[in-house]
């Protein structure tokens, strides 16, 4: 639709169903409902199996309509819905009684005959080979809601022995008729065909390089297995790609279930070619050429404090009765005798996994009123394979519980009796592995079990085509009950952040190198942000950003984690994370930390120097400054190429830009850069500009050593710009002089970011530390904070109050904290 594009996608026995999603760019998605919310719309009745109900939606649009068009199993067979826009409302749905099969799509000619297609399956008298399905078209009267007209066999798939022909799509490409079919199952054997015909009712001849899309022959140690079910869509531009379901297997286990991806598509010859020159799904496509347009990120948790549930909350089967409440900014389930064993509606809400590594957390408050009454947290594939961690009354006490469900046999993996009515429960999932944390608090936390494992919850142990779900349950097990529960919130997000145990701290207790303070007017809360460093800290081995806050700069509570490394190409999360920058810029925060990949080596190495990988600047973003942060754009905005450090963020006359250095490793002659960024801050603007080299201040000293050789270096770091009241616009930044590790300034000539630049002639602060930063306090004081030590023992922070002057600062005192 224009620069609009839209995505419906299966969602199976949840409720509501068909999630449908609006893009600008067909790179960034945000869920603008479902198709079908309403009961009358979706019978997902008791009895419906896991994984039935609702297969296969696509989306069409013709002439002031939106159609979707879908499979209900084992619910009423395929029906079609219509809008005038896709957010609804749709319409009530229209059932084709005389349309057999799965897989339904709608294809609109140029007269503006509307064409029906199908997949036929279980013919088994029929089949010349086992799963013979067959494709059909047939003409769809809008006006009367049914099939009419000959019904025609147009394909059987591309060859002799290629099974499960499913998936239908039509399209007209100049004067030709192509039909995209999915064949081979949808497991690890999924593949797209193609055919083509100069007429709509064909005969349609596969193409003879088919099939055009497949991962079967990559194995199943495969990045992406299970690739097939494709669209297509044509941008404005004239540019062609498709969407198609995959799975990111992990150890060859369907963690996540079946997740749509993108990749590019060309016509050559007449026939499409999916992704030219590679020739499979990637997991990290190139950009669309679209102007980026990333939406508003949803929060990661839910306080429960909107009319309606959130839309990436579901039901299991349809709820045809009320039995939650949104209310206070709480939400509460009533207790039912339905148990999430059974195939019926229970009181469960939950939402999608997304991530190989995630954390869940919800505050409960609930009093078991009889035996067997429970409710807590639940990760489930389906009935028969889930976990619970719930409170319950059992054998006449109340207690923590933590249930394993294995293909439907029950077993208490832990237990912990407890009275309170107020209980945080806690979630850690590492890959294959959940672990799980109760306590009073989020700072009062402890493990409940050993880790447990999360295979249960895949597909390939369970069963069906889904991936798993986690959310909020209760139950009274079968008898009636008046009882509730109500939860706090419930927060989810990526990374698996194990739970920290906060306490007051003196700034002298906390370890800290590159420490970075945001001053809040807002609250009137100063933020201290640093990477992990203490194994206190990253229980799981990952490294992580951690705060602390602090009303008077002398007490600090924390640490809490505000991210979590995830392993990429650019990032280990067995390395480090090192120096982040908060920032809030146009309403959203923003953190620019340094990431590392040592076993990520760069392709130009050079003997006798240091090792050089992939080291870069990347920015997280969240809705507050106590996160928790999740990445921008998921890879970093510096040069691939290049190893950098120590990002910072500088606006000038509306523009923003990141400064950011050069590592010595890779130049020798360490730089200072800029990079100028979009207004979003989401895509650096052109190449970096070098600002001025380590050896252009007259104090740098090379390093001598370098982790036990000696090496010749020049180190820029931690770069920090600062407007002093004079206008003059004054750069910290640090590198290595006679006393050691030290802090300096220059000056811009010109006032502007663009420079030249000026330097001072000796060190700010010559004494074995540094990275500094300037901030004011809540009295209007500036105060520069650095690290000290740089070597040898642990390092803090230490706080000095400092005078402007004309063109540089001076240190007053340092503060006695």
């Amino acid at each position: 639709m224009g620069e609009d594009y839209y995505l419906v996608t299966s969602s199976f026995e949840w409720y509501p169903g068909l999630p449908i999603y609006h893009s600008k760019d067909l790179m960034h998605w945000e869920q603008i409902g479902h198709v079908l919310a309403r009961p009358s719309q979706l019978n997902l009745k008791a009895g419906l199996k896991h994984s039935a109900g609702l297969w296969a939606p696509k989306i069409r649009y013709h002439e002031g309509v939106f159609y979707v068009i879908c499979t209900a199993q084992q619910a009423g067979g395929n029906f079609y819905v219509t809008a005038k826009s896709p957010a609804g409302p749709w319409s009530e749905p229209v059932f084709l009684k005389d349309a057999p099969g799965i897989d339904p799509s709608l294809f609109f000619d140029d007269d503006g005959t509307c064409w029906y297609t199908g997949s036929i399956n279980g013919t088994k008298n029929q089949d010349r080979y086992p799963n013979e399905d067959r494709i059909y078209i047939q003409k769809l009267d809008l006006q009367q809601g049914k099939l009419v007209g000959e019904r025609k066999v147009i394909s059987t798939g591309h060859a002799v022995n290629a099974p499960f022909a499913e998936a239908p799509h039509l399209y007209k490409i100049g004067k030709k008729y192509l039909l995209l079919v999915a064949e081979g199952g949808t497991w690890n054997n999924h593949a797209v065909t193609a055919f083509m015909a100069d007429s709509v009712m064909g005969p349609y001849v596969p193409g003879i390089a088919n099939p055009v899309l497949t991962h079967r022959f990559l194995g199943k140690q495969a990045d992406i297995t299970t690739v097939g079910h494709a669209d297509l869509v044509q941008t404005p531009e004239g540019k062609w790609w498709s969407v198609m379901l995959g799975v990111r297997p992990l150890d060859g286990f369907t963690m996540l279930g079946r997740e749509t991806f993108l990749t590019p598509v060309e016509f050559q010859n007449g026939w499409p070619v999916f992704n030219p020159g590679v020739g499979r799904v990637l997991s990290v496509e190139k950009a669309t050429g679209i102007r980026p347009h990333p939406f508003p990120l949803e929060p990661v948790r839910d306080d429960f404090d909107t009319p309606e549930l959130r839309n990436c909350w579901n039901f299991l089967r349809t709820p045809y009765t009320r039995w939650f409440e949104l209310a206070d900014g709480k939400l509460m389930l009533q207790l039912r005798p339905e148990s999430v064993k059974e195939p019926v509606n229970p009181s469960l809400i939950a939402r999608r996994i997304q991530h190989f590594n995630f954390t869940a957390s919800a505050m409960m408050h609930f009093k078991p009123a009889r035996e067997g009454e429970e409710a807590g947290l639940i990760l489930m594939q389906n009935g028969a394979n889930h976990y619970r961690l719930v409170k319950q009354r059992r054998h006449g006490k109340d207690s923590l519980l933590l249930y394993k469900v294995d293909k439907g046999r029950q077993m208490v993996m832990a237990s912990l009796p407890y009275k309170d009515k107020q209980v945080c429960l806690w979630v850690v999932a590492q890959g294959k592995s959940y672990r799980f944390y109760v306590g009073s608090q989020p700072e009062k936390m402890m493990a409940l079990g050993e880790a447990q494992d999360a295979t249960i919850n895949s597909s390939n142990h369970a069963g069906g085509f889904i991936g798993p779900f986690i959310g909020m349950y209760a139950s009274s097990n079968g008898q009636k009950s008046g009882n509730k529960v109500s939860f706090d919130y419930f927060e989810y997000k990526e990374g698996a952040a194990f739970p920290l145990q906060v306490r007051k701290h003196s700034l002298h207790e906390i370890a800290v190198r590159d420490p970075y303070i945001f001053p809040d007017e807002k609250t009137q809360t100063y933020y201290l942000y640093c990477a992990t460093r203490q194994k206190a800290d990253r229980p799981n081995g990952k490294h992580g950003l951690k705060m602390y806050k602090s009303r008077d700069l002398k007490t600090w509570e924390g640490p809490y984690m505000v991210y979590e490394s995830v392993d990429s190409e650019w990032a280990d999360a067995s390395h480090g994370i090192w120096a982040p920058e908060m920032h809030e810029y146009k309403g959203k925060y923003y953190l620019f930390a340094t990431f590392t990949n040592e076993k990520s080596p760069l392709p130009q190495q050079f003997p006798g120097r240091p090792f050089l990988h992939r080291r870069a600047t990347a920015l997280l973003v969240a809705d507050t400054p106590e996160g928790p942060f999740v990445p921008l754009t998921g890879k970093p905005h510096t040069p691939a190429d290049w190893m950098s450090l120590d990002g910072t963020l500088y606006v000038e006359n509306g523009k923003p830009y990141m400064v950011f250095c050069h590592e010595w490793t890779q130049v020798t002659d360490g730089t200072m850069e800029l990079l100028p960024l979009s207004e979003d801050l989401y895509t650096p603007e052109g190449t970096p500009v070098t600002m001025f080299r380590a050896k252009d201040a007259s104090w740098v000293q090379s390093l001598d050593m370098y982790k036990g050789k000696e090496v010749e270096g020049y180190v820029t770091d931690g770069c920090f710009l600062h407007r002093n009241a004079n206008g003059k616009l004054i750069m910290l930044w640090s590198s290595f002089g006679p006393g050691g590790y030290a802090v300096s300034t220059a000056v811009s000539v010109s006032g502007s970011i663009w420079g030249p630049w000026k330097h001072r002639p000796s060190p700010l602060y010559g004494e074995h530390g540094g990275h500094a930063m300037l901030f004011k306090t809540f009295d209007g004081r500036l105060i520069m904070t650095l690290h000290y030590p740089n070597g040898g023992a642990e390092p803090h922070a230490r706080f000095f109050e400092m005078k402007e002057s004309d063109d540089t600062l001076e240190i007053v005192r340092e503060l006695d904290l």
